[in-house]
């Protein structure tokens, strides 16, 4: 094999997972460490990419073990095993790049720092403090000199020429959150030499340390897979740009618009929403698929939903194993609905050594696989006519108190894009920073999920579409906060909304977000408000828990085409089309023109030219369907 002979390529506005220049499927599989037994299972599929390794093991088995010092040793085994027994496979192995203890010990003016200056504690989670600053210039040379020397022996073995990528880890988990997010960082000198003077007390930062802080986590990255690059012809993988719906800011990844105009960046990764996961729910993507598609990445869906074999029940406060092995085969289906209709990949996530040894697993496996290599041959194509923009960026210049205690956010990160995902129609999903006209501009619905502290170029990118007969549908204090006179008001609500408001003291959050009750500072009157400005309208949900029937309505009204009224989870693109149902009974499905309908699941052939058909499901259950040109 000459060079690496995968690529992501653009085609027709879609970033495609390609094998020598042309579409191949973009299903994976991946565990802590590759067994044959599942290995072989897998395969039979036809899955030929393979990715592997956990941050545990990045501890129990450096490769950095002292100054100018390499140990390959593990990798070695554990890469030439899996090779040995499948030579015709490819792999994308995570490669961790945190500071090895020794190191630190050795450095310890290098460590991030702490405003409470907690006890040191050695780990890969949360609440670990052990460990490097991102803003470590001498940790980046260093360890990117260690990175630098496993890739270049990576190349010279036999079996150099089937890696295909490098999977860039750091910070928690490997998922680059701050270390210990919740214990004010980073106050640490190689932090405090970036931003260029004294780092304030944790209440008195500003926007100014936030962007320096969450560039440092990005500069990172682009230090690290740059030197990937520059040593091969591997792609590079890195989590990042995660949609959260978490208080605790400092693990967001808020540069989400620096990382995408980086060339060192091939893919970018993460789990699915663990809120939402549970039978009946969305199951929705923790990223911003439109605005990674928009800058040329590739999206790689990280599928760790577990089976009834799982060894965890809930995470994040939402329940995310199957109950049952129906309920399990149709959570994953959910998922790789998710994928297929979004024209994104999916790694199949071994999280729980063992939760696909089911021949039904195998079989949803060996179908997922299947059916999207019959996708590569029709259109890949969203076909949305809603977009909804979440501002990732916007709260660094709000009041510390309100930076950190951002309840209301969590409540509509939450409640309130779970109802959006029950409309019947897709949308797409964008952060702020690529809300301008020409991107937006033939959507018929624009959703402000998250704006408010939104840019004034973002606002007066909004202000542009006000026209064309377009819905805009504002949620939570939408536009209310000035970053410039750093206050509230409603002002700038009415100047964005075209509505008047007024301050509240306080307005509760439903409990369905926390465990105890909780309440925003200040609140908005009224909580609904819609108003016809003849050539768009404006339509105000200021509360967390909004039926799904009022966004519909207002869809419905602004002429999007509705695939499905019955509350259901539906996603679609041009050539898929998943329904996941939330109530038992025969849903009525639509589509916006003739299409040669077919049932992924069965295989039946519902029609060879259909514009509405009828499909019975059950609570949970997840339909698919490929819809292929009409004949």
């Amino acid at each position: 094999m000459a060079g690496n002979p995968f690529s992501i390529q653009t085609i027709d506005g879609v970033p495609r997972w390609c094998k020598n220049q042309a579409p191949a499927t973009p299903v994976f599989f991946w565990q802590h460490n590759l067994d044959d037994v599942d290995v072989n299972e897998v395969k039979k599929s036809g899955i030929e990419v393979f990715t592997c390794f956990n941050s545990k093991q990045s501890y129990e088995h450096p490769y950095w073990v002292g100054e100018g010092k390499y140990d390959f040793s593990w990798h070695d085994a554990e890469i030439g095993k899996f090779f040995a027994a499948h030579p015709d496979a490819y792999l994308i192995p995570r490669i961790f790049v945190q500071a090895p203890y020794w190191w630190l010990e050795k450095n310890p003016e290098e460590m991030i720092g702490f405003t409470d200056n907690p006890e040191r504690k050695k780990g890969n989670g949360g609440g670990s403090t052990f460990h490097e600053s991102f803003a470590s210039e001498k940790w980046k040379k260093e360890q990117g000199e260690a990175v630098r020397q496993l890739i270049c022996h990576f190349k010279s073995m036999p079996w150099g020429n089937r890696i295909i990528g490098i999977h860039i880890t750091g910070g928690t988990l490997g998922e680059w959150h701050i270390w210990s997010g919740g214990k004010d960082p980073d106050c640490s000198k190689p932090m405090a030499k970036r931003y260029g003077k004294p780092i304030p007390p944790a209440m008195e930062r500003d926007a100014e340390y936030f962007e320096c802080f969450f560039s440092a986590t990005v500069d990172a990255i682009d230090h690290f897979c740059r030197i990937v690059k520059e040593e091969s012809d591997y792609l590079t993988v890195v989590f990042y740009g995660y949609f959260l719906a978490n208080y605790t800011p400092y693990s967001h990844h808020k540069a989400l618009n620096k990382l995408l105009a980086l060339d060192s960046v091939d893919i970018l990764s993460s789990p699915h929403v663990y809120a939402r996961r549970a039978a009946g729910d969305d199951g929705y993507f923790r990223a911003f698929p439109a605005t990674i598609a928009k800058h040329g990445k590739l999206f790689v869906d990280e599928g760790d939903d577990r089976t009834d074999l799982g060894k965890r029940d809930k995470w994040d406060g939402g329940w995310i194993r199957g109950r049952s092995e129906e309920e399990s085969v149709n959570m994953l289906r959910r998922e790789f609905g998710n994928c297929v209709t979004h024209c994104v990949g999916l790694w199949y996530m071994d999280v729980d050594p063992g939760i696909f040894r089911k021949p039904p697993y195998w079989a949803e496996i060996d179908r997922a696989y299947k059916w999207y290599t019959r996708q590569l041959a029709l259109p890949q194509k969203r076909v949305s006519e809603i977009a909804v923009l979440c501002d990732d960026r916007g709260r660094i210049h709000m009041p510390r108190e309100q930076f950190f205690n951002p309840f209301a956010e969590c409540a509509v990160r939450k409640l309130t894009f779970g109802s959006l995902c029950h409309i019947g129609a897709p949308f797409d999903f964008y952060t702020t920073d690529d809300a301008d006209f020409e991107t937006l501009k033939n959507y018929k619905v624009i959703v402000l999920l998250d704006g408010v502290s939104i840019s004034e170029k973002c606002r007066a990118e909004l202000k542009k579409l006000q026209n064309g007969n377009r819905a805009f549908i504002w949620l939570h204090a939408s536009g209310a906060y000035d970053p410039a006179a750093k206050k509230w008001d409603t002002a700038k609500m009415r100047d964005l909304t075209g509505m008047e408001f007024q301050l509240t003291e306080k307005q509760p959050i439903p409990w369905q977000v926390f465990e105890q009750p909780k309440e925003t500072r200040p609140g908005f009157a009224p909580l609904e408000a819609h108003q016809d400005f003849g050539d768009w309208t404006s339509h105000y949900f200021g509360g967390f828990a909004i039926a799904p029937a009022k966004f519909r309505d207002v869809c419905k009204n602004a002429g999007v085409f509705l695939y499905n009224e019955d509350g259901d989870v539906v996603s679609a693109s041009e050539s898929a089309l998943m329904l996941h149902a939330s109530s038992d009974g025969v849903k009525t499905i639509q589509l916006p023109c003739p299409k040669k309908v077919t049932d992924m699941v069965t295989g039946q052939l519902i029609g060879k030219s259909v514009t509405k058909f009828q499909k019975e499901v059950s609570f949970g259950e997840t339909a698919l369907f490929e819809l292929a040109p009409a004949e």
